[in-house]
This record gives C-alpha cells, sequence and structure tokens, in this order.
C-alpha cells in the first residue's frame, strides 16, 4: 500500500514537471517567433480570422501565449507551410500541446489502474475478512451448541406430552501426562555427536550390544545396576483371582514376569531439582442427552 502511494505521489510529481516544461517551451516558442515577418506569413496561410493576435501583441509572459500563434486549432492543423517558407510557431505549438496531452493521459490512466487495484484489494480484503469472521462462527456454533431435536408426543391421562431429546456437545480441557520419548536412534545420534571419529555403523553395534547384553542378564535373573542412575530388577508375580470391575465377575489373572526400576540416590535428587512436571492439556468434546417434556 506504501509502496502504491508513493507511486501515485511520483507520477502526480510528473505530471506538474510536464505542466511546467509545457509552459516554458510555450515561452520560448513566442519568445522567438511573435515577431511582425512570422505574423504576416501565418495570415497569408490560415487568414486573419484564424490567428490569436493577442499571441503577437502581449509576448511571452501572459497567458494568451498558452494558446499559440492560432490558438487550439494549431492542435489539429497540419498545414505547416505559407509557400516557401515552414511555419516553426505552428509547428512547434502542435508539438509541444501533443507531447504534453499524451504524457498527462498516459500518467492519468496509470494513476487512476492503481487507484481501482487499491479499492478493489481494500473490497476483496474486507469481504475476505467477513467470510472468515462467518466460518469461524458457524464453527463455534457447532462445537459449543451443536444441538439437534428428537421429539415423540405421547397421549396420557387426556393431555399431550411432548418428549425431546437434546444432544449437547461441550469443549473441555482434559489433563493428561505426556513423556517425551528417547530412541535406540536418538541415542546412537548423540553418542556419535560426543565421538565423531567413530562410525555411526560401528555405534550401532555398541549401543545394539549393550542392549542386548541388559536383556540377556535381566532374563537370568541377574540384577542390573548402574551407578548414580539405578538398579533394574526382574519381578515375578504368581498367579492370582481378580474382580472385573465393570460387571461384578471374577478373572484370572496368570502369572508374568515384570521389570522393576529403582532410581538411584543422585538421579532422584537431580529429578527434584527440575521444574518440568509432564503435564499438558487437550481440547475434547463431551456429548450429553438431555431430556424435555413439554405439556400441550
Amino acid at each position: 500500500m506504501k509502496i502504491r502511494l508513493k507511486i501515485i505521489l511520483g507520477l502526480i510529481f510528473l505530471i506538474i514537471l510536464s505542466t511546467i516544461l509545457m509552459v516554458f517551451f510555450k515561452m520560448l516558442n513566442a519568445l522567438y517567433f511573435n515577431n511582425e515577418n512570422w505574423r504576416e506569413a501565418i495570415i497569408n496561410n490560415y487568414g486573419v480570422a484564424k490567428i490569436n493576435d493577442k499571441w503577437f501583441k502581449d509576448g511571452p509572459m501572459l497567458f494568451s501565449m498558452l494558446l499559440g500563434p492560432i490558438g487550439l486549432k494549431s492542435m489539429f492543423s497540419f498545414n505547416w507551410k505559407s509557400g516557401e517558407i515552414f511555419l516553426k510557431p505552428v509547428f512547434w505549438d502542435f508539438l509541444i500541446n501533443w507531447i504534453y496531452l499524451i504524457t498527462v493521459l498516459i500518467l492519468l490512466i496509470i494513476i487512476a489502474f492503481i487507484v481501482i487495484k487499491i479499492m478493489l484489494e481494500k473490497k476483496t480484503k474486507k469481504l475476505s475478512h467477513e467470510h472468515i469472521a462467518k466460518i469461524d462462527k458457524i464453527k463455534k456454533e457447532n462445537q459449543l451448541t451443536n444441538s439437534f431435536d428428537n421429539s415423540e408426543y405421547v397421549l396420557s391421562n387426556q393431555k399431550i406430552i411432548k418428549t425431546r431429546e437434546k444432544l449437547l456437545k461441550e469443549v473441555k480441557l482434559i489433563r493428561k501426562t505426556k513423556y517425551d520419548k528417547v530412541s535406540k536412534m536418538y541415542l546412537i545420534k548423540k553418542i556419535q555427536e560426543i565421538y565423531p571419529d567413530f562410525k555411526k555403523k560401528d555405534v550401532s553395534i555398541i549401543v545394539n550390544s549393550l542392549f542386548i547384553n541388559l536383556e540377556n542378564n535381566l532374563v537370568n535373573d541377574k540384577e542390573i545396576i548402574i551407578e548414580n542412575f539405578g538398579k533394574l530388577t526382574k519381578v515375578n508375580k504368581p498367579a492370582k483371582i481378580a474382580i472385573n470391575p465393570s460387571n461384578g465377575e471374577s478373572i484370572k489373572i496368570p502369572e508374568s514376569n515384570n521389570i522393576y526400576f529403582k532410581a538411584s540416590k543422585n538421579l532422584k535428587l537431580l529429578m527434584s531439582d527440575t521444574k518440568w512436571t509432564g503435564i499438558e492439556y487437550s481440547k475434547k468434546i463431551i456429548e450429553k442427552i438431555t431430556i424435555e417434556q413439554e405439556e400441550n
């Protein structure tokens, strides 16, 4: 927008400059050619009635010099010879008028084009904002008050009771605990950054070997102790009978082996000093059905 306004101001300046140059050249034309010899030559060609007599009498300093030696007729006159004399005052006035007129018209057309473009863009932007606002309004209505009615009429004790089912949708924030995951590839990448001399393939073999070794030791009922980190232990859970809370039936839970991790004192202290909670909130749409009754 600012660039276009600067262009418009520049074009207006060019129109003013063109007008100043036109006046200047018309003054030069009047200064050099407003004498009796040129007056007689122009009268011989065009006649007394067609000449601008004030142009020859008043000189280059008055308004009459803008009209030229034969007035505005010079713009449409192509007869620039009187016998063997070439009528220079008429020709130069013709040339100055047409150059000025064409220049100003071109500049005005460019200004009009830019102004129309700015207006159309403003209108399009306004319509776009209105359209987006309508869409947002519809979305909010659909999320917060999206409902439908299922109506039934029941005859009871000589009264008509209208039963209406209404589905309401509400948006609520649900608290969730989220943990960032550290994969095996992430560990390989980090180790390679610390030890750039090692190839990625070699680092991958070392990491994979480490995890295979840990796995084998846990399977063989061995404790894995990592200094300043913690302890991994295989824990056996015997089979037991439990109750399904949804239907109250007894279910048998088979024997299983799990891994128990106990953090070291150093790791617990480090975790206590951090402010990270791992808690975030996410939006969830909750649907509720309500039943309304009306008597008619």
